[in-house]
């Protein structure tokens, strides 16, 4: 998942909002995984949660229980007064999979939640072996 213009909340609070922003948005996060979960920050305003036992259909659910925990808790608290939502993008790991071709799918998916919009999950439905 990524924040949804992350840029554009740097660009007009500031890094430290954006800084204290990805915090939040972490710790918020942090409450709705599982003990077996991870949570690791991939790059920027991008992150990765790593599902273990898992399907795609759970970590979609899963996405989509994220998404909505973060835009509700910014819009409650008035925190930023656009908001905060995120993208998520879904892919489970395949047999075919090395590193590499899993997180293109894993990516490709998050770009997909973009281009509809943001604030949304998108699943990679590779057939799986």
């Amino acid at each position: 998942f990524d924040l949804d213009y992350f840029k554009q909340i740097n660009d007009r609070y500031g890094n430290v909002i954006g800084d204290k922003t990805l915090i939040e948005a972490c710790r918020i996060l942090s409450r709705e995984l599982r003990e077996s979960d991870m949570l690791a920050r991939y790059g920027g305003d991008e992150f990765a949660i790593l599902c273990v036992d898992s399907d795609a259909q759970d970590a979609a659910q899963l996405g989509e229980r994220l998404r909505s925990v973060v835009e509700e808790f910014y819009v409650e608290h008035h925190i930023l007064t656009d908001g905060l939502t995120i993208s998520v993008g879904v892919a489970e790991l395949s047999m075919s999979d090395d590193l590499t071709t899993f997180f293109k799918r894993v990516d490709d998916a998050l770009y997909s939640a973009k281009e509809k919009g943001r604030n949304n999950v998108q699943v990679d439905m590779l057939e799986l072996e």
